[in-house]
Formats: C-alpha cells, structure tokens, sequence
C-alpha cells in the first residue's frame, strides 16, 4: 500500500489555494444554481472557491438574499 502523497510538493502547490480546497463544501454546480436561481446570473468566478467554502446551501441563500 502505496503512502499519501505530500501535496506540497506538488510543483503547483499554493498553500491559499490549498486551504480553501480543504474547506469546500458545495460544488460549482450547486453555487451557480442557487445564484440563478435568486439572481438570475451565475456567481462570480474570483468568489467561487470562497463561495463553495459555505457549510450548506441554506447558509450562502441567506448571505445571498442579505447583500445588498
């Protein structure tokens, strides 16, 4: 049985990145939808990793429908 591999060794290993990948709940797919659906538009691509990072889509509606 082969050991897990370092991933910070993998040559386009970016720490930032990598948080916010361990911290991902909701696909894309699922962002988007609930974007469309409440405005008519699909998220923004730059806010996509942090928008996934939400627990549960429940909690990014409410932050959707609370901004101004």
């Amino acid at each position: 049985m082969r050991s897990p591999r370092d991933v910070t060794q993998f040559r386009h290993y970016d720490a930032h990145l990598f948080r916010h990948l361990d911290k991902l709940h909701l696909t894309r797919q699922e962002v988007n939808r609930l974007f469309r659906r409440n405005l008519g538009r699909d998220a923004a691509e730059a806010n996509m990793l942090a928008l996934q990072a939400s627990p549960w889509l429940d909690a990014l509606e409410r932050m959707i429908l609370g901004s101004p």
